[in-house]
């Protein structure tokens, strides 16, 4: 073989070997591109997948968190619109010894001559106020069911409840004509919640404003 032949040989095997390093090249771009481009996917799908993730989570987490407030926002006055946990019938007030309602007529008015003149003095108007109505039953009480906060015997025409910061225990309140004596807590200020005897009777008189009247001594 003559150089000439040999060289030639050479020039081809060359431009073989190059061209194959060429295509290996070329080849191992070609699958680093897609390798990238599946990293990047994977990527935007777990990001994604988070997201969503965190996005229902918070969802759940703001919906207990309201369902939560809303529990501890319950307030006697919400409960006026349903029915009581246990009403039973009431039966006819009677003191211990069992007298009849003439006799106890008879003896309170006794006791009205008995009792010392009241101090001088007069009733301020305290302007409106929003009048509401409870019984004493769970509905309303909760575990105070036929308790007052201020110990006092719950008695229907008499006993109110009403913010510490506007009335003290045994105020006496004027409303519609009627006397009432702060007995009881449970409302916030503005407000004077009017004892009755049934959760119905309450949810029938309702709400509705008035000027009430406080008594104040000379």
């Amino acid at each position: 073989m003559t150089n000439r032949n040999r060289n030639m040989e050479r020039a081809i095997r060359r431009r073989e070997r190059k061209r194959l390093a060429d295509l290996n090249r070329n080849d191992r771009s070609v699958f680093e591109v897609m390798i990238k481009v599946m990293l990047t996917a994977l990527a935007v799908i777990i990001g994604l997948a988070i997201w969503i993730w965190a996005a229902e989570a918070q969802a759940e987490e703001e919906a207990f968190a309201a369902v939560l407030r809303r529990t501890r926002l319950i307030h006697r006055e919400e409960l006026m619109d349903t029915e009581c946990f246990h009403v039973p019938p009431l039966p006819e007030v009677l003191p211990a010894d069992g007298e009849p309602p003439q006799a106890i007529e008879i003896k309170e008015a006794k006791q009205a001559e008995e009792l010392p003149a009241e101090p001088a003095g007069h009733w301020e108007n305290l302007g409106k106020h929003k009048i509401t109505h409870y019984c004493p039953e769970r509905c309303c009480n909760g575990e105070n069911a036929w308790e007052t906060a201020s110990g006092a015997p719950m008695t229907f025409g008499r006993t109110v409840a009403a913010s510490a910061r506007e009335f003290g225990f045994g105020t006496k309140l004027l409303i519609d004509g009627k006397e009432y004596t702060v007995e009881d807590r449970g409302v916030g200020p503005g407000c004077i919640d009017i004892l009755v005897p049934t959760h119905k009777e309450g949810r029938q008189r309702g709400r509705f404003y008035t000027d009430v009247y406080v008594w104040r001594e000379d």
